[in-house]
């Protein structure tokens, strides 16, 4: 296992995104999650996906599944960095993805509906992986520590912290020793 993780790792097969594009990513991140006018996208789908959640604070969060990552990495690999303006223009046209699909009592309560993607890692083959843990563990998302809403936030839509992996070796994205040997090529950007 060790050797087919190292051997992906070093792979010029395997996709990247350029290092100019993924500090542009880096920069857009971290305004995203300081303009209080923009909502979190967090990763814990409960039924709730793309249902606006007021934080204690006043942020506003947006419950997802992985459909953000898959975004931000889709459209980093093809090159293109979005601006705070462009995401705001995305928001307000509803077209960052927060689901791969909706059920039809989310669609109902939901502030967010796009299901769509403009590149679909998946449909291209690829499984999506983060570097390091996404997960937010338990609690109650309107009393969660801001700050860890922030970490998650980034480490969630950064293209640095993702990687692909085929469809095919998709639990392959998970293991330790995948995770370690991307993390241990020196490779910044997925």
């Amino acid at each position: 296992m060790e050797a087919a993780a190292r051997a992906w790792a070093t792979s010029p097969l395997r996709p990247r995104v350029a290092p100019a594009v993924s500090a542009g990513w880096e920069r857009l991140v971290a305004a995203w999650a300081v303009d209080t006018n923009l909502p979190l996208f967090v990763r814990r789908a409960s039924s709730n996906r793309g249902q606006v959640i007021q934080h204690a604070t006043g942020r506003k969060l947006v419950p997802t599944d992985n459909s953000p990552a898959h975004w931000a990495l889709g459209l980093a690999l093809a090159g293109r960095v979005y601006t705070l303006s462009d995401v705001r223009d995305a928001l307000s046209n509803d077209a960052i993805p927060v689901a791969l699909a909706l059920k039809t009592f989310e669609q109902e309560r939901a502030t967010y509906h796009c299901t769509r993607t403009e590149i679909s890692l998946n449909k291209l083959g690829w499984k999506v992986g983060h570097l390091h843990d996404v997960g937010l563990g338990r609690g109650d998302l309107p009393t969660m520590p801001v700050e860890k809403l922030f970490e998650h936030f980034s480490r969630f839509l950064s293209p640095s912290n993702m990687f692909v992996v085929p469809l095919s070796w998709a639990g392959l994205a998970e293991l330790p020793e995948m995770l370690a040997s991307l993390r241990a090529s020196g490779t910044v950007a997925a």
